[in-house]
């Protein structure tokens, strides 16, 4: 029994862990993903540059 309740107080704190570091690289990472969608978002709108005659 006492190993049962270790192991799903490990479980438990394994699931904190990891949800917060998850969490930090998506916060890190939200600059650059926001750069990346936008720059992508602006150059599926632009148009080609015309030629003059």
């Amino acid at each position: 029994m006492f190993a049962l309740g270790l192991i799903e107080a490990l479980r438990d704190q394994i699931m904190t862990f990891a949800l917060l570091w998850l969490g930090g690289i998506l916060l890190c990472a939200a600059p650059y993903l926001w750069a990346l969608c936008r720059a992508a978002r602006e150059s599926a709108w632009t148009q080609p540059p015309q030629r003059s005659k």
